[in-house]
């Protein structure tokens, strides 16, 4: 059996997800009413295990921190207990092999006192991970661009897809195997809808420069 295979029966079978301070056990609901819902604000950190251990866990808080900050999602009373939750998550499911990680902060709902927090597995889908090692991505730019910087900050992470999604219905209809690269309206290259772009030039990696823009 395969961990692609393991992943698949852990997640298929109900399990233990981590809402807002409580254990539950069963389907994940988010309420109709909740502003992560019908506002779409909610910020978001895909994290994944490496045998079993959450890889840059630190970095991802910090940056979950970050963005719900910028959002005025107010996590401050449970922001130092995440690295407990995250870890209890994969205790509580058994510690599964190569597993992802979802973890997402909402405003709640309306006159809530306090933000919705949820976490929850998620299937690695490590077959096309490999596929991609070996074969490599086909990439086509298309006509959507990337949100202004001036309207959603680009160092929040957050669960706002919808232009990720156009893109990649335009670039199916060049090729069906690519996926979208966003561009700005300048034309300067900046991402996929779930990578970065890297350039490789005579041997040489190059990546955008680090921007720091919060600190830990």
């Amino acid at each position: 059996m395969t961990h692609l295979h393991q992943t698949e029966r852990i997640i298929s079978a109900p399990h233990v997800w981590y809402h807002s301070g409580q254990w539950l056990d069963g389907p994940m609901v988010l309420s109709l009413e909740d502003r992560g819902l019908f506002q779409g604000a909610v910020v978001v950190e895909r994290l994944r295990t490496f045998d079993k251990r959450i890889f840059c866990l630190t970095e991802h808080l910090n940056r979950f921190r970050c963005s719900t900050a910028a959002l005025s999602i107010d996590i401050e009373g449970i922001a130092s207990s995440m690295p407990e939750i995250l870890n209890e998550l994969l205790r509580r499911n058994g510690t599964p092999p190569d597993i992802g990680i979802v973890l997402l902060a909402t405003p709640g709902t309306p006159g809530a006192e306090a933000a919705t927090i949820i976490a929850h597995l998620s299937m690695l889908d490590l077959d096309r991970y490999d596929r991609m090692r070996r074969e490599g991505e086909r990439l086509v730019i298309t006509s959507v661009r990337q949100p202004s910087a001036e309207s959603i900050p680009r160092s929040v992470k957050h669960r706002s897809r919808l232009h990720y999604y156009l893109a990649n219905q335009r670039a199916k209809d060049v090729d069906p195997s690519a996926v979208a690269v966003l561009v700005d309206d300048d034309g300067t290259i900046t991402e996929t809808a779930s990578a970065n772009i890297l350039l490789v030039s005579e041997g040489v990696v190059h990546s955008p420069r680090l921007i720091k823009f919060c600190l830990a």
